[in-house]
């Protein structure tokens, strides 16, 4: 749906299109950062070597 509002801007404003192309584009980039962030709280779950560097009672939930 955005690119064919994209693509109506394009005949009205130029600038529109472009200004519309980059929120399109700043978008994308913060959906891709979010979604590796969600990878980054699954490998904390998940556990990992660097949980030796606590203690055990430390580590229990």
């Amino acid at each position: 749906m955005g690119r064919l509002h994209v693509g109506w801007y394009l005949h009205l404003n130029k600038g529109l299109a472009l200004l519309g192309t980059f929120w399109r584009l700043v978008w994308v980039i913060m959906w891709l950062l979010m979604t590796l962030n969600l990878f980054d709280a699954l490998r904390l779950i998940s556990g990992g070597t660097y949980l030796g560097a606590f203690e055990a009672e430390r580590c229990k939930l």
